[in-house]
């Protein structure tokens, strides 16, 4: 008996010796699963400070932009684009020349070629009914039924400013009704309809600040009169599209968007040399489309699998607002 017992108490020790062998190396197997997880996010926090010291850089090239009036291809911020900048991978897009799916009208969308680029010809008036009923859209899921993620990416965007005299009703009224309350909204649309009707155009800051009245400074912002895109950094196809729509009347479009963007890609234009590549009066709506400011720009700086995504907005021109003031860091989205 006493041998058995031996013999088991002998097993038992085994035992014990191999489970505390299999702590052991279960222990050492966790230290460097610690080791390697601290030095990755050491290595990571590294690289993003490396992003976030390009980003820094990059802002402030765009901040010391010397021509606010005009955003163009051979401003110093354009020419970080694709190119390498602290280490970091540095990519730029104009966001402001792209369709803004928000605000432009149902009517310009089905009357231009731009509805080539929608997966189906009724989409845009079916995303304005989603946009009626869900509120206005943020990314590629909102709109993904509508469009495929190639042409959304390459001629669409869900970032822009109201205009006053071309928008969508409906985008207006939502984004109202976030500003002020329901109500005001309505009036504000019913009243922007019947002086559209009367007057044509709204033009004069004075006549819009009286026609905004009391809630001015917290609509000017947001609904603006100045052009909502610019077309020194527009697509080709999207610019002839909307040229060639009827409304605008602008004889020999297509060749006229051609003029534009070899103009854009070698001097670059400002408002005036826009009006006489278009040869129409300052009268004509196309103006509150197309001018030569970019309200929006995303940034994109990639370092050894580390990136981030900026969205760097510019609010339109108002009294409130110094230059200093206008620009401001709307998304910051790292990847």
């Amino acid at each position: 008996m006493k041998v058995k017992n031996a013999a088991f108490s002998s097993f038992q020790f085994l035992i014990i010796l191999l489970c505390l062998s299999l702590l052991v190396t279960a222990a050492g197997i966790i230290l460097r699963s610690y080791r390697l997880f601290v030095q990755k996010q050491i290595t990571t926090n590294e690289r993003r400070q490396t992003v976030e010291n390009c980003i820094t850089d990059i802002l402030q090239v765009l901040s010391s932009d010397n021509s606010p009036e005009s955003d163009t291809q051979q401003d110093l911020f354009w020419k970080l684009n694709e190119t390498e900048l602290d280490g970091c991978e540095v990519s730029i897009s104009s966001l402001s020349s792209k369709i803004d799916l928000n605000f432009t009208p149902a009517n310009l969308l089905i009357g231009t070629g731009l509805q080539d680029f929608f997966i189906s010809p009724g989409a845009p008036v079916q995303m304005e009914s989603k946009k009626e009923s869900s509120g206005l859209f943020f990314r590629y899921a909102d709109v993904s039924e509508f469009l495929t993620e190639e042409a959304f990416n390459k001629y669409f965007t869900t970032y822009g400013w109201a205009n006053f005299n071309v928008s969508d009703d409906i985008a207006i009224k939502i984004l109202l009704t976030e500003l002020i309350n329901s109500g005001s909204a309505t009036s504000f649309i019913n009243r922007r309809t019947d002086f559209l009707k009367t007057n044509q155009l709204m033009q004069s800051v004075t006549e819009y600040k009286l026609f905004c009245g009391i809630n001015y400074e917290n609509i000017a912002d947001y609904i603006t009169l100045s052009p909502t895109m610019n077309v020194n950094f527009m697509d080709k196809e999207i610019l002839s599209a909307i040229l060639n729509y009827s409304e605008f009347n602008i004889p020999n479009a297509s060749e006229k968007a051609s003029l534009i963007v070899t103009a854009a890609s070698s001097n670059g234009l400002n408002d005036d040399s826009l009006v006489n590549v278009l040869g129409v009066p300052k009268t004509n709506k196309i103006y509150y489309y197309l001018g030569t400011v970019t309200w929006f720009w995303e940034i994109k700086v990639l370092y050894e699998n580390v990136g981030c995504t900026l969205i760097v907005g510019k609010y339109p021109d108002t009294d409130s607002l110094t230059y200093e003031s206008k620009r401001f860091l709307l998304e910051k989205r790292w990847e």
